[in-house]
């Protein structure tokens, strides 16, 4: 998902990694409303958008996460995801509204267990609705590690070309 790397700002823990995206690097899995621009952080520019991977023992996952400013009433909204995530082969598994400003979608698509939930909130004072989307794709393989002789190799081409130079 990441399609420029360089200096850019990401997060490491023990099992995973998560990398700050820009907005031209979100998914066409799960659409923007045209208009729909990252939230704001003040503290952090960067932080709107995120792409992490999770290695856990028996799978790997992958998390896309995103706030978004979107510039049309909820129920515009609200129309947009149900007309364009069937478009993308979506199932719409729930949906509710939480109140009269608030609205909560979960689809899934079986083909790549993938799931997608979306959050739209509408505050009453202003023009925009706030949309938050969380999207995950399961994949049924755990991580692979590469046996010791691999690494050694690894280390010893790497001192090749450390010294070459």
């Amino acid at each position: 998902m990441v399609t420029r790397f360089g200096d850019r700002s990401f997060n490491r823990s023990q099992n995973s990694i998560l990398v700050h995206i820009m907005l031209d690097e979100w998914t066409v899995e799960v659409p923007l409303p045209e208009g729909a621009r990252p939230l704001p952080i003040p503290t952090t520019p960067l932080f709107q958008l995120s792409w992490s991977v999770y290695l856990e023992p028996t799978m790997t996952a992958e998390l896309l996460f995103g706030k978004f400013n979107v510039d049309r009433p909820l129920q515009d909204v609200v129309a947009f995801y149900r007309t364009q995530m069937v478009k993308k082969n979506w199932r719409e598994v729930k949906s509710y509204g939480l109140t009269d400003t608030q609205f909560y979608f979960e689809f899934a698509r079986e083909s790549n267990n993938s799931t997608a939930s979306i959050t739209l909130v509408h505050p009453i004072d202003v023009t925009d609705t706030l949309a938050i989307i969380r999207y995950v794709i399961k994949h049924p393989y755990p991580p692979v590690s590469l046996p010791e002789e691999s690494n050694d190799v690894q280390l010893h081409l790497m001192q090749e070309v450390v010294s070459a130079d």
